[in-house]
């Protein structure tokens, strides 16, 4: 019954390619299936079941164009690219079953395709994929298997109420015959076929290869079930498996079944379908481990595929905030890798009673009494979890739907007799698309047609309606007895029509929904799930998903202030914005994800992030570092290349100009996707704020080309650490001041560009490896005084002191110079070093040729220079108007006890030009000298101090390995004053000169 080719009349005598894949491939077909008993109550309805199922969801070989069947239906059926290996994709037809996408067969051509679906390309389809029939295992062999075991179960219950197994309802029949009509695969005879019975029975837990074994065994199948109880043992009477009291037995612990992570497609949907109602235990067996038997659904497709992407399928449990939470440290999806816990009974100790002898003189104290508590009583198995009293919007106020959820740890067969009732009038469930809820997931419900919610495929159907003033919604079981109830006759107890149609969601999953506290106004859309009209709307809701979590951060905030709160966290960004004069407050511990690679959010009002003791993360959606399974989920709509988290998974936050924002105690993680700023190029940045940023006790890694760009903004950073690959901070125009950063990465000229505005730095800090240097490009200084300070290295790229303001250079700073760049000096410089702690400027890579620097350029003023080394400047850009190392025009320098070295060749040290310079104690020179000295060399000259007009005075100062020392130009027929005090023009102040001086005859 479970083989297509069986239900649709298609005879293959050696069985179809359906049938072929699964004998070939049983061991790696059923490997990570789940799996988990189906009731049955007779073998008729069994059959119609699992042929039903197989009927109108799958083809087989020779059915595809057959007239005679309706179904697979052609309006539900979406045409599809995937990629098969070595980069090649075909087009595939995709059927949705139980709500998860379905391989249904394959075109034989990758080449003209068709666009829409018809006889043409039905015919190009087959079956006989291994893609294609990979997915109907995952569909069929759970349903096979699962009513398998319930047909054993079955027998056991008729065996223990000492039937006879030919009274048993259907035709008689032996086990494997009966199993082999389910399977189809003639294979129920072998033991493989056995032991996924077994675990589906609860008989024995699910491991994988490798994993420590089962210490203690439970009971085996009956003989003829399992015939193989022992060499040369045939039995065909049924055992009654023998009762175990848990209560008076110590088992050891088992050892946790290891199964090996999943790796599929996005889904967004709860669950593969498993038929059946809520399964007894099982007499004499050991109580199935539910974690081990809980169904998982099968990877889905996401509705994309394109070579070398690999996603992970989205599997929504309850989350730990709805009450209805899995065990502790369960993974949320139960795959391939994942440890899956186990529970062990407690053994029960009862006193032995001692009597005390009546000639005993001891007193003997009265008997204490402990008190002890009524426990709890369970949860209902399933229970109304949301209702959506007021439709999707506006246009779609009659689109109602309600949310069912299986608190239990069976599946749950809602076609047995289950009912919904709305103020004492039956639900008219007309269609079941998905007849079965598994544990612990939610069910749809959905009001006229599968199109009330879009997105999101519905589990049933029903006509009826809700009225929006208040009605009592009663859930009955098979034998009538109501086990929930929402008693809104008086009103809804929350959710509202207009304007936000938000559905009234249950906050804890096990308490009662009678009480209004119990219920909440949905607070934000989920990822998918949108109104049935032209352009959608997202539903205010959380269809399918948890009540918590997961609100998708999307279009313009409504509230004038909105918090973000751990109970909802994580929340899921797309393009978010907050309006001016709006604002927006993260509290502590909350978890921001991506769900898309457009993921921003814009500010133009007011965000305050943090502030407490537990971090607020940004962060991919691909992130599973979290400890939390509630935070590990991956739900996003993009298709990646790698794996894990990476740079650039998302965009970032955008601070807009007039906004503010205050971030504190903040992570933010793998932002950096390109954007598109009004008018300007592609951009790679974690934040880019236009305004007012404070960012505090945060990190901030692998977020883009620069992590924090700032643009005519404000920022102050303290405390904070950066990690990426090329700079942690760009900021043009912008009042920039940091106090605690520590860098680790970065570019080769460091993690900090500052363009315009002079900053403020105090404590950074670098990782060895790190350039560590702050870049400052194109700065002016603005403020009557400015300290380069010791502690910062700077890295000068053309910098401006501006009139009237003087820029300072502590004792001990460190200050590099770019290829080229010139220190232009308006207002004055006062770079003063001491003997113990001179100043540094120097070029930036000394080790690679052609990258010395350009010049400190004099306009004006009186600058200083004192106990400062010099060197490697003098390289100077065409047409500049500058022409030494030091220039100074109509300006006075004083240069004390300090040194200028090799200055580029030919060029000039110092060049004045009606400046006055003053050098004392003081040295210009280059360690050699490259160039012959006239008259036999040609100009230009390596010269230590050139001057025209004005005048120098020279103290006490060294020359050497220059082709002139003293280069004198007339200016309006005469040369400059020159002053020689301390020292004369002998060889012991002009070593290795060609010429003192130049004209000959001078002073």
């Amino acid at each position: 019954m479970a083989v297509p080719a069986h239900t649709r009349d298609d005879i293959h005598p050696l069985g179809d390619s359906f049938e072929q894949f699964v004998k070939k491939n049983w061991a790696s077909a059923t490997k990570n299936l789940r799996y988990g008993m189906i009731s049955v109550s007779d073998l008729d309805s069994a059959f119609d079941s699992v042929a039903n199922y197989s009927n109108n969801n799958f083809y087989s070989d020779d059915t595809i164009e057959n007239k005679k069947y309706q179904n697979p239906d052609l309006n539900h059926i979406i045409l599809k690219y995937v990629e098969v290996g070595n980069g090649i994709s075909y087009k595939f037809l995709v059927n949705s079953v139980g709500g998860q996408e379905s391989l249904l067969c394959r075109t034989n051509s990758n080449k003209n395709w068709l666009d829409t679906l018809g006889d043409d390309i039905l015919k190009e389809c087959k079956v006989g994929d291994d893609l294609v029939l990979t997915d109907y295992s995952r569909h069929l062999l759970p349903k096979a298997i699962g009513y398998s075991a319930g047909i054993i179960k079955l027998f056991f219950d008729q065996a223990k109420s000492d039937k006879e197994v030919g009274n048993l309802p259907g035709k008689r029949t032996s086990f494997s015959g009966y199993l082999d009509q389910f399977l189809g695969f003639a294979v129920s005879g072998a033991e493989k076929l056995y032991s996924v019975i077994k675990i589906a029975l609860g008989i024995e837990p699910a491991y994988s290869e490798g994993s420590a074994e089962i210490e203690e065994q439970a009971p085996s199948l009956p003989p003829e079930a399992g015939k193989h109880q022992g060499e040369g043992t045939t039995t065909t009477t049924p055992t009654t498996p023998t009762t175990t009291n848990v209560a008076q037995t110590t088992t050891k612990p088992k050892p946790p079944a290891t199964i090996k992570k999943a790796v599929g497609r996005k889904t967004g949907a709860s669950g593969a379908p498993v038929a059946g109602s809520i399964v007894p235990d099982l007499v004499g067996a050991v109580e199935p481990n539910a974690s081990t038997l809980a169904p998982q659904p099968p990877a889905g497709d996401n509705g994309a595929s394109q070579e070398g992407t690999t996603t992970t399928p989205v599997y929504f449990p309850p989350s730990s905030r709805d009450g209805g939470a899995y065990p502790p440290n369960t993974p949320p999806l139960i795959g391939e890798g994942d440890v899956v816990p186990t529970t062990t009974p407690t053994p029960t100790t009862t006193p032995s009673s001692t009597t005390t002898p009546s000639s005993t003189t001891t007193p003997t104290p009265s008997p204490t009494t402990t008190p002890t508590s009524t426990p709890a009583l369970p949860p209902p198995p399933l229970v109304i979890s949301e209702i959506a009293w007021a439709g999707t919007s506006a246009a779609r106020s009659n689109n109602e739907w309600l949310e069912l959820y299986n608190n239990s740890t069976s599946s749950i067969d809602f076609t047995s007799g289950w009912k919904i009732f709305v103020s004492g009038a039956q639900l008219n469930i007309s269609n079941f698309v998905n007849p079965v809820i598994l544990p612990k997931t939610y069910y749809l419900l959905e009001r006229t047609d599968d199109f009330t919610v879009k997105e999101i495929s519905a589990d049933a159907i029903y006509t009826g309606a809700l009225n929006n003033n208040g009605a009592k919604v009663e859930l009955v079981n098979p034998s009538g007895e109501t086990i929930d109830t929402v008693d809104g006759s008086s009103g809804w107890f929350a959710g509202q029509a207009s304007p936000s149609y938000a559905s009234m969601e249950r906050k804890d999953l096990t308490a009662s929904g009678t009480s209004p506290g119990n219920w909440q106004s949905s607070i934000g859309g989920r990822a998918t799930g949108t109104s049935d009209e032209m352009p959608p709307k997202p539903i205010m809701g959380s269809p399918k998903r948890p009540n918590f979590g997961y609100i998708v951060l999307t279009g313009t905030q409504a509230q004038t202030t909105r918090t973000l709160t751990t109970d909802n966290s994580p929340y899921l960004l797309w393009s978010y914005t907050i309006p001016a004069g709006f604002t927006l407050n993260i509290n502590p511990g909350v978890v921001i994800k991506s769900y898309t690679q457009s993921a921003v959010m814009i500010v133009d009002g007011t965000l305050n992030v943090g502030g407490g003791d537990n971090k607020v993360i940004f962060t991919s959606g691909k992130d599973q570092s979290f400890t939390s399974p509630d935070l590990n989920l991956i739900d996003i709509n993009y298709l990646w290349t790698t794996p894990g988290p990476a740079e650039k998974d998302w965009q970032g936050l955008w601070f807009k100009p007039g906004s503010q924002g205050n971030i504190a105690n903040t992570e933010i993680r793998y932002a950096g996707k390109e954007f598109y700023p009004t008018g300007g190029p592609a951009m790679s940045q974690g934040i880019r704020a236009e305004s007012g940023l404070s960012l505090s006790n945060s990190t901030i890694a692998n977020s883009g080309s620069a992590l924090i760009f700032l643009q005519n903004a404000s920022s102050t950073i303290t405390n904070t650490n950066f990690t990426g690959s090329d700079l942690a901070i760009e900021a043009n125009n912008s009042r920039l001041t940091i106090n605690g950063a520590h860098f680790t990465g970065f570019g080769s000229q460091g993690p900090l560009q500052i363009k315009d505005a002079w900053p403020e730095f105090s404590n950074l800090t670098y990782t060895t490896g790190t350039v560590p240097y702050a870049r400052l490009y194109m700065v002016k200084t603005s403020a009557p005084q400015t300290t380069a300070k010791k502690e910062i290295n700077y890295l000068f790229d053309n910098i401006e002191v501006a009139s009237s303001t003087t820029l300072n250079i502590e004792p001990g700073a460190n200050v590099k110079m770019t290829n080229s760049s010139i220190l232009t000096v308006n207002g004055v410089l006062n770079a003063n070093g001491t003997p113990t702690d001179p100043v540094s400027i120097g070029q930036f890579t000394p080790a690679i040729p052609n990258t010395l620097w350009g010049s400190l350029y004099f306009t004006g003023n009186t600058s200083t220079i004192k106990y400062t080394n010099i060197s490697g400047g003098g390289h100077i850009p065409s047409g500049s108007g500058v022409f030494g190392a030091i220039t100074a025009q109509n300006a006075e320098v004083i240069i004390e006890n300090s040194a200028i070295k090799n200055t580029e060749q030919p060029g000039n040290a110092i060049q004045s030009a009606n400046a006055v310079i003053r050098i004392k104690n003081s040295e210009i020179s280059n360690d050699t000298k490259t160039r012959e000295d006239p008259p036999a060399g040609p100009s230009p000259y390596n010269i230590g101090v050139s001057i025209g007009g004005g005048s120098l005075h020279l103290d006490n100062t060294l020359f050497k390995n220059l082709n002139i020392g003293l280069q004198g130009t007339y200016i309006s027929g005469s040369l400059p004053q020159v002053e020689l005090v301390n020292m004369n023009t002998s060889t012991a102040y002009f070593q290795n000169v060609g010429r003192v001086m130049n004209p000959l005859v001078w002073f």
